[in-house]
This record gives structure tokens, C-alpha cells and sequence, in this order.
């Protein structure tokens, strides 16, 4: 049995600095992030530590198997190549393409502590251990030159070849991404905290794998199970807040009345449909919110809202098989975009824009999609980030190539401070 005893915490922010350098201290933890928007508008803020089993599986068949022969808490990350051919393209992240763990400890914070719902030290013996913790310090994050994998030339040239296609008819919307590293000396605790507190956003996650870690401050879910609902909140079209209020409220509204956003976004909606009606009851994938502008620190978003009731027949494993990669960062039609995206895509997008989450004992499970990330080897000093955007025939490659560049303004903040 899992414990639901809720320890009082007289300062949760200290808590979380000290819970999370003990938790640095193993080579593998997840810390899923909600930054003040509780559940179910974000993550459950959990944090696994440790791992009791660790898998790698090969394809979503062996994911399914896994967890039919060990159901307990797991959490996992899907890089976005998961399941397909191998590439001889560089691949920046780092990660495995697939990893699955049941942790040794879990723990919890809710709003007015900490639950340890697992852990192999008895509970006041595992608090005591975090609180005893002593908190590293280093000297401020040092970096480098920070060097696009592509120029901006060959960014448009490679935009203009993809408008080619869908004027063509072989696609109507994809996403196109380019990659950027650095050499970065930094402790990876400092600068996730750095980056959260600039982008504060409900999917956010810390994620660790041997000398690879993952700082996530993303604000979109790819898919939800609870009980038998699935959720999917896919998020196209991104405009900055403004200096001002009254700036402000006309970058709102600017985004609210763009014909190019609604249209990349109410394709995203029905490819996610079609990959929900493939496992849901018939007559039950419904749109309850659709083109609803939402405002972030940094930036105003259009997010829609598709849900769907699970046919009995099909498994939490067979739902993410049928919507994964996920539609808002692939395009229409799913598989001839992803064979444009091999074409020119300068390399592989590893865990970027693939998901990390997390499954109940019960089955249900909640999975981001991993972007507004810094991926950092800490063994190599080496950090990267990607950033993405959906093209449609009413795509301008340059006004394209600006909104990319938005998308990792809070990454450039925190490694210019």
C-alpha cells in the first residue's frame, strides 16, 4: 500500500532545494512539475528517485508488456524518433530512446507538504535525509557561444522546399525545428530552478539519466488517462506578451484573431482526433476547447482541448502507440510529414519534442511534450535546445524563422544572466 500521510513543510521552497539536490545525488530521477498549476491543468508534482527496475524497450509492444508484468508506479520518456528505423543523423540530447523506471522512492508535494508515497527508509527517516541535506553551490553558470546547428539562410531555403510540398498537396501543416549548443559550465539544480522561475509552466520537468539531464519548462500536455478518458491539449500559435497592459492586451488579441494560427491549430485538432478515434469509443472524441488563448509569462498561447473515452479493448500503452509522436509536433497527414521532417531536418530531435510522464499503478498516466528544454551533459559541459514551428501555406519563412527564436527567449535569458 502506498502511504497518503501528508508531512507539514514550514518552507516548501527550501524543501524543494534541498529535495532536489538529494535527489541529484542518484543517477536517475524525474521530477514532474506543475509550477503552481495544480492538478489537472498541469502535472502532479512528483518526484521519483532511484531505480528499483529500469527498462529500455525497443518499441511500444514491449512498453505494453512491461507494465502488464510489473504494474506499479513508472515513469518513462519517449524520445521522438522512439520505435522508428535508426538515423545516421546526429542525435544532440543525449538520452536512450525509450527508458522506463520504477522508482525506490516517491514522494509527492501537495499544497500543504510532502506525501512519501514509496521509499525503502522508513518516512522520517527519508525526511530527515532530505532535510539534512546540504544545499551545493557553485559559481554562477559560465557559457559559451551559443551556435544554431543551421544558419538562418539555410533555415529559409529548407522552409521555402517545405512550402513547396504542401503547395503541392503532399502535406498541409508540419513542424520544422532547428537545434542550437553551447559549451556551458553549470550546476544543473541552479539552472532548472533559474529556468522555471522565468518560465514558470504547468508540464514542466527535471529530469535525470547518468550524465544527461533534461530541464523541461513546458507548458503543453500531449496525452492524459484518467480512468478511462484520454485528454490530449495540443498548443499552436505563439505570440509575446507585451511591456505594456495595453500592449499586452493587443498581442492577446492579435493572437486570438489570427487566421494562420487557427488554421495550423484546427489541423492539429483534427489529426489529433483521427488518432484518438482509432482507440476510442465510437462517437466519443469531442473538442470541448478549441482556439482558447492562454497567457504564460513570456507568451500568449492557443491551446484546443480533444478528449475521448478508451475502448475496454485497449490499453493505456495502445493509446499512446496510436497518438505518438504527437500531433503538434509532427503535422497532416502524420506519416508523410515525418518523412519530410527526415528530409530536412538538419538532425534527429532525440527527446526534444518526444515526452516525459509518468503511470499509475492503476494504468492512468500524464505525458508532456518536451519542449522549452535545455538538454545538458554535465560530464561534457555541452548544452542544447531546439525550437519549433508550424508551417502552413500561409507561412513567411522569416516571420517563421522569429517565432522559433521567441520559443527560447526564456532559454537565452537564463544563460545570458
Amino acid at each position: 500500500m502506498y502511504s497518503t500521510k501528508i508531512y507539514p513543510l514550514t518552507n516548501r521552497e527550501h524543501f524543494l532545494l534541498k529535495m532536489l539536490n538529494w535527489a541529484n545525488r542518484f543517477d536517475i530521477f524525474s521530477y514532474t512539475n506543475n509550477c503552481g498549476y495544480a492538478s489537472p491543468l498541469g502535472f502532479r508534482n512528483l518526484l521519483a528517485v532511484g531505480a528499483e527496475q529500469e527498462w529500455l524497450p525497443k518499441d511500444f509492444n514491449e512498453v505494453k508488456q512491461l507494465l502488464l508484468l510489473h504494474p506499479d508506479w513508472t515513469f518513462a520518456h519517449f524520445n521522438f524518433e522512439f520505435g522508428e528505423p535508426a538515423m545516421d543523423k546526429q542525435e544532440l540530447t543525449g538520452f536512450p530512446r525509450a527508458v522506463l523506471f520504477q522508482p525506490i522512492h516517491l514522494l509527492e508535494l501537495v499544497e500543504h507538504g510532502v506525501i512519501i508515497h514509496k521509499s525503502a527508509k522508513a518516512d522520517d527517516e527519508l525526511i530527515a535525509e532530505i532535510e539534512a541535506t546540504v544545499i551545493e553551490t557553485f559559481p554562477p553558470s559560465r557559457v559559451g557561444v551559443i551556435h544554431p546547428a543551421i544558419t538562418e539562410h539555410e533555415y529559409l531555403l529548407a522552409l521555402e522546399q517545405i512550402l513547396k510540398h504542401i503547395r503541392r498537396g503532399d502535406c498541409y501543416e508540419m513542424n520544422f525545428c532547428q537545434a542550437f549548443t553551447a559549451d556551458v559550465m553549470a550546476h544543473p539544480v541552479q539552472l532548472y530552478l533559474k529556468l522555471i522561475e522565468v518560465s514558470p509552466n504547468p508540464f514542466s520537468a527535471f529530469y535525470r539519466y547518468k550524465r544527461n539531464y533534461c530541464l523541461c519548462a513546458s507548458p503543453e500536455r500531449y496525452l492524459k488517462k484518467s480512468g478511462m478518458q484520454l485528454s490530449s491539449q495540443p498548443i499552436k500559435g505563439t505570440t509575446p506578451r507585451g511591456q505594456t497592459p495595453e500592449e499586452d492586451v493587443v498581442q492577446h488579441d492579435m493572437l486570438v484573431n489570427s487566421e494562420k494560427d487557427k488554421m495550423e491549430n484546427v489541423m492539429v485538432v483534427d489529426l489529433v482526433r483521427n488518432d484518438l478515434n482509432r482507440v476510442c469509443v465510437a462517437g466519443s472524441v469531442t473538442v470541448p476547447e478549441l482556439f482558447a488563448v492562454k497567457s504564460f509569462p513570456g507568451v500568449h498561447q492557443m491551446e484546443s482541448t480533444i478528449t475521448g473515452l478508451l475502448r475496454p479493448e485497449f490499453s493505456a500503452v495502445d493509446a499512446i502507440a496510436a497518438t505518438f509522436p504527437m500531433g503538434s509536433m509532427t503535422g497532416a497527414p502524420k506519416h508523410r510529414v515525418l518523412e519530410i521532417t527526415r528530409a530536412f531536418e538538419a538532425q534527429q530531435r532525440g527527446l526534444f519534442s518526444g515526452t516525459i510522464g509518468y503511470f499509475t499503478p492503476e494504468q492512468d498516466f500524464d505525458f508532456n511534450v518536451v519542449i522549452r528544454s535545455i538538454f545538458y551533459d554535465v560530464s561534457a559541459s555541452k548544452a542544447s535546445f531546439l525550437a519549433g514551428g508550424g508551417i502552413t501555406h500561409k507561412s513567411i519563412p522569416e516571420k517563421e524563422f522569429e517565432e522559433s527564436i521567441l520559443k527560447t527567449r526564456a532559454i537565452r535569458k537564463i544563460f545570458s544572466e
